[in-house]
């Protein structure tokens, strides 16, 4: 998963606001849910939340940082998904 973030720079007057794009690669998504116990959509949809996290400013290189974003991924997959993957 990478996500590139649109918010570097200045926009134009009148263009909607983008945070970004995140990619997802459906190879590597499938290959990491057999791995964890997801199914393929399960995969998809929590990596989506971890890469719009990083467009909203969430980031893990410091420990405490980490412990926030993975609460905060699982929290609102838990959410979308109350009967757990």
């Amino acid at each position: 998963m990478l996500a590139f973030s649109q918010l570097e720079g200045e926009s134009a007057p009148g263009e909607p606001h983008l945070w970004g794009d995140v990619v997802i690669s459906a190879e590597r998504a499938h290959r990491d849910a057999a791995e964890l116990g997801y199914t393929d959509e399960e995969m998809i949809i929590f990596l989506l939340i971890h890469g719009i996290l990083h467009l909203a400013g969430y980031d893990h290189t410091l420990p405490q940082d980490e412990r926030t974003m993975e609460q905060t991924v699982q929290q609102i997959f838990d959410a979308l998904y109350p009967e757990g993957a």
